[in-house]
């Protein structure tokens, strides 16, 4: 029998996250994982191959986490209007916290990749589709609830609602000011809803 490998994966990859959030996949060396996991070479090459690997692995298990996030968010909300208006103060009031700092992982990982490797190109395609499905959803529940125009199209919306999602996630991490991110947000949340959201 092989010796039995002393560390719980879930654990390794989330340690292996922060590396790739904070630094890049280009800047972070095998050295950086293996001080952040605390494992030996041997273990993470007979536990996850390479670097590209544990990477991806790392980015599906953010993904799966983000998802789970928004949909419980969605479900908690007495609201269509609360629940999107929520999200995108909950972004710029949390600016200062590190993870927002940092930006949104697959939004960084899109920028450094450019489509450039298939298999990551999907796993983020997969993401955004699945944060724009919620805000479609949301939509559609603000329309029966009378917060947002009867005739509106909910796909374009929830299409506008992502792309200024996630260019408000990279205005957070290059350090706008909080006066400017207020502003920004106020103006996307006015051409969705009928009445002020505050």
């Amino acid at each position: 029998m092989g010796r039995k490998l002393e560390f719980i994966r879930e654990d390794v990859v989330l340690r292996a996250m922060e590396v790739f959030w904070e630094k890049g996949y280009e800047s972070t060396s095998l050295e950086d994982i293996l001080s952040n996991t605390n494992l030996s070479k041997s273990s993470f090459y007979n536990s996850f191959q390479s670097k590209e690997a544990i990477f991806k692995e790392c980015l599906l298990k953010y993904v799966g986490v983000l998802e789970v996030n928004v949909s419980e968010l969605y479900r908690e909300a007495d609201s269509g209007k609360e629940f999107i208006s929520g999200i995108f103060y909950d972004i710029i009031h949390d600016s200062k916290e590190l993870n927002q700092k940092m930006g949104c992982f697959v939004m960084n990982s899109a920028m450094e990749f450019a489509q450039r490797d298939e298999e990551i190109a999907i796993i983020i395609k997969s993401a955004m589709e699945k944060i724009e499905n919620v805000f479609f959803v949301a939509l559609e529940r603000s329309i029966e609830e009378g917060d947002v125009n009867k005739n509106s199209d909910a796909k374009s919306l929830s299409q506008y609602l992502l792309a200024s999602f996630n260019g408000v996630k990279v205005l957070v991490k290059s350090g706008a000011e909080q006066s400017a991110l207020d502003n920004i947000v106020d103006v996307i949340l006015s051409n969705i809803f009928l009445k002020n959201i505050k």
